[in-house]
C-alpha cells in the first residue's frame, strides 16, 4: 500500500480550485487503472523464472522442488501446471475507490494453500516507484480531463 502525493501544476488549477467531488472521480479512475496496470504489467512476472528471489517467496522443501523438476522441468515456484497462472492472468475485476484498488481474480483452490495469494500479488520497491509515478501522471492527466468536460460551452451570439 502506497500514497500518491498530489500537486497541481497546470496554471489555472490550484488546490482550492479543484472541487471535491472532481477529486474523487479522479481518484477513483486513478485506482482502477493502478489496478489495471499492475494485472497488466506485473502480476505475469510472478510466473516466470527467478521470481521467488525477486519477491520473497517462502523456501518450498526440496522434495517437492525435485518433484517438480522431474515431473514438469521448471523450477518456478508459482507454477507446477501452470492453472493458477492461467486462471489469475486471464481474468481480473478491477474497481477503484477513493481510498482503495481491489483486483478480484479468479484461481484454484490451493491458492490459498501456504499464501500462494499473497506471493503471487506482492510488488517489489522498483515496482512500487513505478506505480506511484504512473498513478500521479493519471491522476493529473483525469483532473484535467474532468476539468475541461464540465466546463460549460459558450456560444457567440451576434
Amino acid at each position: 500500500m502506497f500514497e500518491v502525493k498530489v500537486i497541481f501544476r497546470e496554471q489555472g488549477i490550484t488546490q482550492k480550485s479543484v472541487q471535491r467531488k472532481i477529486t474523487t472521480q479522479a481518484v477513483k479512475a486513478t485506482m482502477q487503472e493502478i489496478g489495471l496496470f499492475w494485472h497488466r504489467r506485473f502480476l505475469p512476472e510472478h510466473f516466470k523464472p527467478g521470481a521467488a528471489a525477486k519477491y520473497g517467496y517462502h523456501t518450498r522443501q526440496d522434495k517437492w522442488k525435485k518433484r517438480k523438476l522431474r515431473e514438469t522441468g521448471k523450477d518456478v515456484d508459482l507454477v507446477f501446471k501452470g492453472k493458477m497462472r492461467d486462471m489469475m492472468v486471464s481474468f481480473a475485476r478491477v474497481s477503484g475507490s477513493a481510498k482503495r484498488v481491489r483486483i478480484e481474480m479468479q484461481g484454484p483452490e490451493y491458492v490459498y494453500y501456504h499464501n500462494k495469494g499473497r506471493e503471487a500479488t506482492r510488488i517489489t520497491p522498483a515496482e512500487e516507484v513505478e506505480l506511484r509515478r504512473m498513478a500521479e501522471e493519471f491522476f493529473h492527466f483525469k483532473v484535467h480531463e474532468i476539468i475541461m468536460d464540465t466546463r460549460p460551452e459558450t456560444t457567440k451570439v451576434g
